[in-house]
């Protein structure tokens, strides 16, 4: 008897690694990377989508790195703890079906902002737009529908969301590591409810597959077609 309640209240993570890694990426890495970084590459490159594109490689190893040495390593985990899991073909209209949804949703928020007076451009969508070369638009792609997504579901769903749902369930994980995904695409404030709806629906899709490549197919298609409307726009 001890030994299952023992075994139901051990967690994957601690609290204390929680906020370790949150101070190191939220804390520190603002600090050394997106500030002092970006101006460097910024008159280095003297393109802010080049700039823009470097920090977010920049970010992708540290916050893998940062996890890694902090989550994973010292509590051996597998790939799989992370939601590194094989998508089963079953999965496949869930996937569609919230792409679909996440779409929806996010033209409605965009026509309601654009109703009360709240513009979707961004210092992302105008250094994309100011040079519509191929290569600008390859890039642009390559870093908002490879990169980011799979980072950023590995840390915002993997860790954050599975931090938060054992312990709390999954609506409060949802909401969450939803609010923290949102926060941290600040200072960017037009597409905060975007964000937060993408959150949602990310970690939904995690629950619901028991994959994090789920959420990573719909976060990669959703911010390439993202992309190829402001290239087309």
């Amino acid at each position: 008897m001890f030994s299952q309640t023992q075994k139901k209240i051990t967690h994957i993570w601690t609290w204390k690694q929680f906020a370790i890694t949150m101070i190191l990426l939220f804390g520190v890495t603002p600090l050394l990377i997106e500030q002092h970084l970006h101006n460097f590459l910024e008159q280095s490159w003297g393109n802010t989508l080049y700039s823009g594109t470097s920090i977010g490689l920049a970010l992708a190893v540290v916050f893998m790195t940062v996890l890694y040495f902090v989550a994973i390593r010292p509590r051996a985990i597998s790939l799989e703890t992370l939601g590194l899991r094989r998508i089963s073909w079953k999965d496949s209209n869930i996937i569609l079906l919230w792409t679909v949804v996440l779409i929806i949703l996010s033209i409605i928020i965009v026509v309601v902002q654009t109703y009360v007076g709240i513009g979707v451009s961004n210092t992302k969508t105008e250094s994309l737009q100011r040079d519509l070369s191929l290569i600008s638009i390859l890039i642009a792609f390559g870093s908002a529908a490879i990169v980011s997504p799979i980072y950023e579901e590995i840390f915002y769903r993997g860790f954050l969301y599975r931090f938060f749902q054992e312990r709390f369930g999954v609506g409060i994980g949802m909401i969450v590591s939803a609010g923290i995904f949102t926060l941290a695409h600040l200072p960017t404030t037009n597409t905060l409810l975007v964000n937060f709806a993408s959150g949602l629906v990310f970690a939904w899709v995690y629950e619901r597959t028991n994959s994090i490549y789920s959420s990573m197919v719909i976060h990669g298609t959703f911010n390439g077609l993202a992309v190829l409307l402001t290239a087309l726009a």
